[in-house]
């Protein structure tokens, strides 16, 4: 096996400590009351224990409210919160960290795994024989539990991409390629006790939106979406800001800049071999807007792979959930492995990706309507039943999501987590990336903005236009 071999990956189980078959023998082990992990090199882990309770973070972790990017301090903490609050209490302060993370969390004998805002952090999950076991990977789970992969659901995969006009297709809903893995999903937590099932179980949205001026949103945005922005340049000596000519990027360099330093880049990736209008205007403007501020800016071109170790790596690390291998090859090849990646994903969820369709209804075939976008899958048989599936799963109802917009929710749920994080774990086959819009806080003071300036990314554009003009 190589070192790329599920880069950055990690995996717990309940079951026997024996290393499983697919984990390579680099990987540190790590024992945490009754559960046992091995993690990638490259993986970061902090955890704190004390008697029955315990904090355990797999990833990079900040934390807005106490102003700090000190993992073991935020974990050590987050005991006193178990220890004075309780299970439910501390799910929910940790569900407001920044970052990208997993946490796990053990209080009075039960297990609560918790994901960043947008599940950026992947988690998978399965059992067999009693074991539980959970990681970033899913042919780690599936080899752990033996899984085999379902016919049923690659056949319906190939449908969805043999029928696609546009777009990118994904894994619809909580489908897997395997039988009886499962995704951890957005504002969800897998709980279990000794000999129980796992549940996962939905604990946000517990509360409505509060309710502010278009002026108090974006006041409360910018202050914050800054102060993220710092915690994560603070936790990595260089980083590199993601750019194109869209809004979102655009606002995550205007913060980033307050904090710059020699050696921070700008990047972004081109197509030479195959040339489009809208990959030529992000392209300019990119290198437009670097070399107006004076940045160092790195254009990383795709090409096929050239690498058969990074190819076979690869495949490995993804059976079956392929995104894009010429983008996770390219960086590999042209972007240092030092470096953390600032990277604007999750910034639809506050702006509104579904926002236009305003006749959808939540329910199995409206799902599978705002899934396949401007395709035509109506005639994929499955497809409904998969989204009547993820809304059983994911208890996907207007009485559970309270004052959201449901299709807000199903950008967050059902694509950003599906979607977006594959996109970014496929990434840290060379660095490691962080989300600067992955932070819960930010997430509602944009989702608070009236819908006209969340469709026209105003708290966005005057960021940027402050400090970019």
């Amino acid at each position: 096996m190589s070192s790329l071999d599920f880069a950055r990956g990690w995996i717990f189980t309940t079951g026997p400590r024996e290393r499983p078959v697919k984990v390579p023998q680099d990987w540190q082990t790590c024992a945490v009351c009754e559960l046992t992990g091995w993690v990638h090199p490259s993986t970061r882990i902090t955890h704190a224990m004390e008697d029955d309770a315990a904090v355990v973070f797999i990833g990079r972790v900040v934390d807005l409210e106490a102003d700090s990017g000190d993992a073991g301090v935020i974990a050590q903490e987050l005991l006193g919160t178990l220890r004075s609050d309780g299970l439910e209490a501390t799910i929910r302060r940790v569900s407001y960290l920044g970052g990208r993370y997993v946490a796990l969390i053990r209080w009075n004998g039960e297990w609560a795994c918790v994901p960043d805002a947008g599940a950026m952090m992947k988690a998978f999950w399965g059992s067999r024989d009693g074991a539980h076991i959970i990681a970033s990977h899913q042919p780690l789970v599936a080899d752990a539990v033996s899984a085999s992969q379902s016919p049923q659901a690659l056949e319906l995969r190939r449908r969805l991409s043999a029928q696609r006009r546009t777009g990118t297709v994904f894994w619809p809903g909580a489908l897997s390629p395997y039988q009886g893995i499962r995704p951890l999903l957005a504002n969800h937590a897998l709980r279990w006790t000794s000999g129980e099932s796992p549940r996962h179980e939905r604990f946000y949205p517990w509360m409505d939106l509060p309710q502010m001026t278009p002026a108090e949103s974006r006041e409360k945005f910018t202050q914050l979406f800054r102060d993220h922005v710092r915690l994560l340049m603070a936790s990595q000596p260089v980083v590199a800001v993601s750019l194109t000519g869209g809004d979102d990027s655009q606002a995550t360099l205007a913060a980033a800049l307050e904090y710059w330093r020699p050696g921070d880049i700008t990047w972004t990736y081109y197509d030479f071999r195959n040339p489009t209008a809208l990959g030529q205007k992000d392209l300019l403007r990119a290198n437009g807007l670097a070399v107006r501020l004076g940045l160092v800016h790195k254009v990383v071109p795709l090409a096929a792979p050239s690498s058969n170790d990074f190819q076979r790596s690869y495949d490995r690390s993804f059976t079956s959930t392929r995104q894009n291998p010429v983008l996770a090859h390219a960086v590999h090849e042209h972007l240092s492995s030092n470096i953390l990646e600032l990277h604007s994903l999750v910034a639809e969820v506050g702006t509104g990706f579904y926002s236009n369709n305003t006749g959808a209804q939540l329910s199995p075939e409206g799902l599978r309507d705002l899934f396949q976008g401007a395709n035509d899958f109506t005639g994929v048989p499955g497809l409904r039943q998969v989204m009547e599936d993820f809304i059983d799963y994911s208890n996907f109802s207007e009485e559970s999501l309270r004052d959201r917009d449901f299709k807000d929710m199903f950008y967050w749920e059902g694509r950003l987590g599906t979607w977006g994080s594959l996109r970014v774990q496929e990434l840290t086959m060379s660095h490691d990336v962080a989300l600067p819009f992955n932070q819960r806080d930010i997430i509602e003071a944009l989702q608070t903005s009236p819908q006209e300036e969340r469709d026209a990314r105003s708290p966005l554009r005057a960021l940027a236009a402050d400090r970019l003009s």
